[in-house]
């Protein structure tokens, strides 16, 4: 069965499937924010312990090259983020 892809504006049922265990709907709403470039989206979704969340948070950071956010993500436990601050200082 073909089915349209969700957009943003099935954002509410996207949110209900997570909080009911849907793991593809946890998955949208990080893609989602992701593309939005909406920090607070995906801190929201990181702050309910969804670890993929830290790390697409990691990747708006180095794109904004942002050092202050890489190093709370990094001292929070974000692995990746700790890397990208350790890069930036290096000159990589």
């Amino acid at each position: 069965m073909e089915m349209s892809p969700l957009g943003s504006a099935d954002r509410e049922t996207l949110k209900y499937l997570a909080a009911m265990g849907n793991d593809d709907a946890l998955d949208r709403l990080a893609d989602l924010a992701y593309e939005e470039q909406d920090s607070a989206g995906l801190l929201d979704l990181w702050g309910e312990g969804y670890e993929r969340a830290g790390e697409l948070l990691t990747g708006l950071a180095v794109a904004a090259r942002d050092l202050i956010q890489l190093q709370e993500l990094g001292d929070a436990g974000v692995p990746e983020a700790q890397e990208a601050v350790s890069a930036f200082l290096r000159g990589r």
